[in-house]
């Protein structure tokens, strides 16, 4: 029923494949917001403006540098010809401007949800009108975060509640959070489709992208004693934030080109340029953090996390 309701919404289907029913319905009936608004409260059009404004921006980013950063030079002959790091660096480029396309496609369709009323999500602490209900990236946390984990938690936000509601909380019989978030990315990969790209970007690349994350963390912290980068002075916590940064936005552009570039035969031409680095990166560390033997290694106070 939810996905019937696309073509009467039609703006939605570029956020995500589902809305919640309750939300259509309390908007078709005049229920969604306080009866003392007597209809959509006009702040619904400064968070509209923002969002178009955000989309602009980026929509100009993008086709200025669309020549520069192409896919079509990645497949060519004079790209192989380049140092490593100069093609390391050129891909990072090409992914951070690719993805605009999402991000920016992204901005306009909440854009166009948040001027109908179908964004709205209650009132903040103030008791003014908050318009995050169709939010699917936050674009500085995007832009600026420094892990992949952060990383990938600041955009298709909506996609991963539905994910989690619907995938990760009916797996809870099986008695392991860790096998059901596994599945559920698995849920993920045939979602998007039954090509070798996803495979390679969801289960190749970013769960064992996370793991390692993870335990390079926990090494840190062990070896470091420090269990928050917010205890650090500003000339430690900057550098190791750059450096975390950088990091994760090199592994992602490696999975993301499975993702962008779905033909197989250009997809392993790109990886053999880039001499599949990110997976000779991982079990190099693997290899370390055997050595390590992880039982020895000191318990961490835990975080809980959402």
């Amino acid at each position: 029923m939810e996905c019937f309701l696309l073509p009467w919404i039609r703006q939605v289907f570029s956020l995500h494949s589902q809305m919640n029913m309750a939300t259509y319905l309390k908007l078709a009936n005049n229920k969604l917001f306080p009866e003392e608004n007597g209809g959509i409260p006009q702040s619904s059009l400064v968070a509209a403006g923002r969002a178009i404004l955000q989309g602009l921006i980026l929509l100009g980013i993008r086709f200025g540098f669309e020549d520069i950063f192409s896919t079509r030079y990645i497949l060519s002959e004079d790209f192989e010809n380049h140092f490593f790091p100069t093609r390391i660096l050129y891909m990072l480029c090409w992914y951070l401007t690719t993805m605009m396309m999402y991000t920016l496609a992204w901005n306009f369709a909440e854009a166009a949800c948040t001027i109908t009323g179908l964004s709205y999500s209650g009132t903040d602490e103030k008791d003014q009108p908050m318009w995050d209900g169709c939010k699917q990236v936050n674009l500085i946390t995007f832009y600026t975060c420094g892990t992949i984990a952060d990383t990938l938690s600041s955009f298709n936000n909506a996609t991963h509640l539905f994910v989690k509601r619907y995938v990760f909380k009916r797996l809870a019989f099986l008695g392991n959070r860790t096998l059901s978030f596994y599945l559920s990315v698995v849920f993920v990969t045939v979602w998007h489709g039954l090509r070798f790209g996803y495979v390679w970007l969801f289960l190749l690349c970013e769960i064992p992208a996370l793991i390692q994350e993870d335990q390079m963390i926990r090494v840190l912290k062990n070896l470091t004693g420090i269990y928050s980068p917010s205890s650090l002075s500003p000339g430690k916590r900057i550098p190791l934030r750059c450096l975390q940064a950088i990091y994760a936005n090199v592994a992602l552009t490696y999975g993301y080109s499975g993702f962008a570039i779905l033909d197989v035969q250009e997809f392993w031409k790109v990886v053999k340029s880039m001499y599949a680095y990110f997976h000779i990166i991982l079990f190099t560390w693997w290899l370390v953090y055997l050595t390590m033997i992880p039982g020895k290694l000191k318990k961490l106070p835990t975080e809980k996390k959402d």
